[in-house]
């Protein structure tokens, strides 16, 4: 099925991205991510981004379809890039 929880969301994508290493670049990664998609989506101008109009919606992560979840993935992704590049 699809993943319901942020750290299993994170986990999928070092599954699809091997050696990307998502999950392991930084401690408590899921919680940073978390406040960081919580901010994303507060901000009046991203309450329509498909990655997070569900949570937007429903205060819950867990996307509805696959579509969501790739959307979500692709924020997270460039959130997490960005936030903790590679070293």
């Amino acid at each position: 099925g699809i993943p319901s929880k942020i750290p299993d969301i994170i986990k999928l994508m070092d599954v699809l991205q091997p050696g990307q290493n998502f999950y392991g670049r930084r401690e408590n990664l899921p919680k940073k991510v978390r406040v960081k998609l919580r901010a994303f989506a507060r901000k009046e101008e991203n309450l329509d981004n498909p990655a997070v109009r569900h949570w937007v919606d429903t205060k819950d992560w867990e996307p509805p379809n696959t579509s969501a979840l790739s959307n979500l993935m692709v924020l997270i992704r460039d959130m997490i890039n960005k936030a903790w590049p590679i070293e």
